[in-house]
C-alpha cells in the first residue's frame, strides 16, 4: 500500500490541476470561461468569445501579460507530480506538502495580481449591460481544496508508514577484523560457511555481514541508504539467504531494474539462484554488495 500511495497522491494533484484548468472559473454574459481560455486569449486565440465583442478584447488585454505565468504553473504542477511518483521514502511525501504550499503560493500570487483586472472587467460588463454579467464559479477551488486536503491526509500516512520502517531493527555491517577472505577465516575457526554479505562500494566499502543458515535477510532502504534487516520491512530491495547444501545464494528481487548484476545485466522481479562472488549493485542507492 505505501508504496502505492505516492501515485495516488501524484493523480489527486492531476486531477486537482486538471480541475481547476478545465472547469469554468467565471462567466461573462453566460459564457464560461476556463483556465484554459485564458491561456488561448493571452496568445490571441478569440474563437468563442466572439459574442463578447468589446468586452472579450478587453478581456485578452487583461489575460494576455499572464500567459505564461498561467502555463509556468501548470509546468511546476506536472513537475511536482512526476517527483512524487519516482522518489522513494519520505521525499515523495514531504514533497507533497511543500510542494502544495509551493504551487497555492503561485496560484495566490497569480490572483493577486489578476484581482484588480477582474473588478475592472466587471465594470465593463456593467457598461455593456451584457445579460448574464460576470459570476465566478466556486465549483474548481472547491474540488482544488478538497484534493489538497485529501493529499496532505495520504501524505501523513505515508509519512508514518516509512516511520515504521525505520523502526525495523536495523543490521549494519561489520568491519572485516581478519584478513583474508570470509571464508578463510571461518574455515580456521572450522566453522561451516553459512554466507555473507560483503560491502565493495559505497558507504558500506570494506565491510561484511555474516548470514545465519537458511534465515533470509532483507536489503532494504531509506533516506539514510541501504540497510540489511532480519525482518521485513514494508517495502525492500530483495531477499537473500544461503543454501549450505547447495553452496549458492537465493535471491528474490522485488522490483524490475532495482538490482543490476556487475556486468550491468538487469533483474527482474524474481527469485534468482547465484554463485558465491556474484556482485549485485543496486541502482537507487549507488551501493555494491558481493554474496561472500
Amino acid at each position: 500500500m505505501k508504496k502505492g500511495l505516492r501515485f495516488i497522491i501524484a493523480l489527486l494533484l492531476m486531477a486537482g490541476v486538471g480541475a481547476l484548468t478545465f472547469l469554468p472559473v467565471l462567466s461573462i454574459a453566460s459564457v464560461n470561461i476556463a483556465v484554459k481560455d485564458m491561456i488561448l486569449l493571452a496568445f490571441n486565440q478569440l474563437a468563442g468569445l466572439e459574442a463578447l465583442q468589446e468586452v472579450g478584447v478587453l478581456v485578452q488585454s487583461y489575460i494576455s501579460p499572464f500567459g505564461y505565468v498561467l502555463i509556468g504553473g501548470l509546468v511546476l504542477a506536472a513537475l511536482l507530480a512526476i517527483l512524487i511518483m519516482i522518489l522513494g521514502g519520505k521525499k515523495p511525501y514531504i514533497l507533497s506538502i511543500f510542494g502544495l504550499i509551493a504551487l497555492n503560493g503561485y496560484i495566490g500570487g497569480l490572483v493577486y495580481f489578476l484581482y484588480d483586472k477582474f473588478q475592472n472587467l466587471a465594470q465593463g460588463v456593467a457598461f455593456y449591460q451584457l445579460e448574464g454579467g460576470l459570476v465566478f464559479s466556486w465549483l474548481p477551488v472547491i474540488l482544488w481544496a478538497v484534493v489538497n486536503i485529501v493529499m496532505v491526509v495520504l501524505a501523513i500516512v505515508g509519512i508514518r508508514l516509512n516511520g515504521q520502517d525505520r523502526q525495523v531493527e536495523k543490521e549494519i555491517l561489520m568491519p572485516e577484523s581478519y584478513p583474508g577472505s570470509v571464508a578463510e577465516r571461518l574455515e580456521e575457526k572450522e566453522v561451516v560457511f553459512q554466507g555473507a554479505l560483503l560491502g565493495v562500494a559505497g558507504q558500506y566499502l570494506g565491510l561484511a555481514y555474516p548470514l545465519q543458515g537458511m534465515q533470509p535477510v532483507y536489503i532494504a532502504e531509506d533516506d539514510t541508504g541501504l540497510y540489511v534487516s532480519k525482518q521485513a520491512p514494508t517495502t525492500f530491495l530483495a531477499q537473500v539467504q544461503y543454501d549450505k547444501t547447495k553452496q549458492e545464494y537465493q535471491l528474490a528481487v522485488q522490483a524490475l531494474h532495482t538490482v543490476h548484476l556487475d556486468s550491468g545485466q538487469p533483474l527482474g522481479a524474481r527469485l534468482y539462484y547465484l554463485p558465491r562472488g556474484t556482485q549485485l549493485h543496486f541502482i537507487s542507492a549507488q551501493e555494491e554488495l558481493v554474496l561472500g
